[in-house]
């Protein structure tokens, strides 16, 4: 999984080290005749390795300048540069590649598939990459063995504990070696305890796959655990 992340900082085409750089990003929103401001001249950057924590009320606009972020989304305004290249004034089709390339996604409810295993789900971004099926399954074993998932390969998520499946959706997102990872509430539904486990594993998994971080988070003792942090009000 590891054998070309040390590479990976000789060919990033920023010559500022930056993985991403989001300048002034503003959105609205109309509400029956009203205009929202969801987004304001929003500003981030991260350089490899490094994690971001967003934080603030709900309703303002954490999850939709996640979204944007990866593309999923457009800004009224701004511009952001993954990996030095303009992102956000690209077509559908070449975001959706920026996205599949260089982007990992954790969401709050895991989206696992249930008709598949754990250990396929994980495989399967690969498998869509036409990754021969044999490689794409050991690859998905390798990880779920290092998350402490070896014994849970062959489980379906129903089979899961809420934990359990939230490392199995880490381990999804991240088995295609992104530069960039984007956390929406990814402890959202789970206790206090496991809470605290599945963002320490996805800030050591992250720095150990050399990748930025950025996760949206209603616990502010966690997202002290980042690097940066930036408040929305």
């Amino acid at each position: 999984m590891n054998e070309n992340l040390s590479e990976r900082k000789d060919v990033l085409r920023h010559s500022s080290g930056k993985i991403i750089e989001a300048n002034n990003i503003s959105k609205k929103f109309k509400v029956g005749r009203d205009q929202v401001i969801a987004l304001q001249k929003t500003n981030l950057s991260l350089k490899l390795g490094e994690s971001l924590a967003v934080v603030g009320p709900s309703g303002s606009g954490k999850s939709t300048l996640l979204h944007i972020l990866g593309g999923l989304e457009m800004s009224d305004s701004g511009e952001i540069h993954i990996d030095g290249e303009l992102a956000n004034n690209e077509s559908d089709y070449l975001r959706t590649i920026t996205r599949n390339e260089k982007i990992g996604f954790v969401y709050q409810f895991h989206h696992l598939l249930p008709e598949f295993s754990a250990v396929e789900n994980v495989a399967m971004p690969l498998i869509i990459r036409r990754v021969k099926y044999s490689q794409a399954l050991k690859s998905a074993k390798l990880i779920l063995s290092q998350i402490g998932l070896k014994n849970r390969l062959n489980h379906y998520p129903p089979m899961l504990s809420g934990g359990e499946r939230q490392r199995v959706a880490i381990a999804r997102a991240l088995i295609t070696n992104p530069c960039l990872v984007l956390a929406d509430e990814p402890t959202g539904n789970l206790d206090s305890a496991n809470a605290t486990d599945i963002f320490n594993l996805l800030l050591e998994r992250v720095k150990l796959l050399d990748a930025a971080l950025i996760v949206v988070t209603h616990d502010s003792k966690l997202a002290r655990e980042c690097d940066q942090v930036i408040s929305l009000a």
